[in-house]
């Protein structure tokens, strides 16, 4: 049985924190941890699960018309309850950048799950990997699936996880004739 630390360890921790990751991987360094992933206004990448941002800051926002500026000045831990007390009012945790997470957790296994109806959340995420990490992760020519994991859709992509490989990535806006157009490398990669 594989553990997967669900919201970065929501209910221990903020969720969807680089503290509920660092306790997550704290516990248990092998477990894949779950975020969720939404886009800012101007187009920047946040861990985020919800629409708007009142559940967890306090705040009534709309996550898709804020700036990643914006969103760096909520709390959003504001609404976070421990023993019935609220540890993080006074001492406040921002909305990171998925940018940030894959720099500071390298090794961490991620399970990303997209909360934005926005499409171009997947050009920015693949930009996002060539620009921040060649040296980690490579997105290459399409090539032949060996050994077949989840498959994901997303607007006209589909996504099909190559175990231990990477992600492949096929163009399906022609549903008769669906295109191969990369492959994303990444060494390790699980379900």
């Amino acid at each position: 049985m594989e553990i997967i630390c669900y919201n970065c360890g929501r209910g221990e921790n903020p969720e969807n924190t680089l503290e509920g990751i660092r306790h997550c991987l704290s516990i248990n360094p092998t477990w894949r941890i779950e975020m969720d992933i939404q886009i800012t206004a101007d187009n920047k990448l946040v861990l985020f699960h919800d629409y708007d941002t009142n559940r967890t800051t306090g705040e009534n926002l709309q996550i898709n018309q804020l700036t990643l500026s914006e969103l760096k000045e909520l709390n959003v831990a504001f609404n976070f309850k421990e023993n019935g007390e609220y540890p993080y009012r006074e001492n406040s945790i921002r909305i990171p950048e998925l940018k940030d997470v894959f720099i500071e957790f390298q090794k961490a296994k991620f399970i990303l799950d997209i909360h934005s109806k926005n499409p171009n959340i997947v050009k920015l995420f693949i930009e996002l990997i060539e620009a921040e990490f060649k040296n980690g992760v490579d997105i290459i020519a399409p090539m032949p699936i060996d050994e077949s994991g989840k498959i994901y859709a997303y607007k006209e992509y589909i996504f099909i996880n190559d175990k231990y490989k990477g992600v492949h990535v096929i163009d399906n806006t022609n549903p008769i004739s669906p295109k191969k157009i990369a492959f994303i490398k990444i060494a390790g990669n699980v379900d």
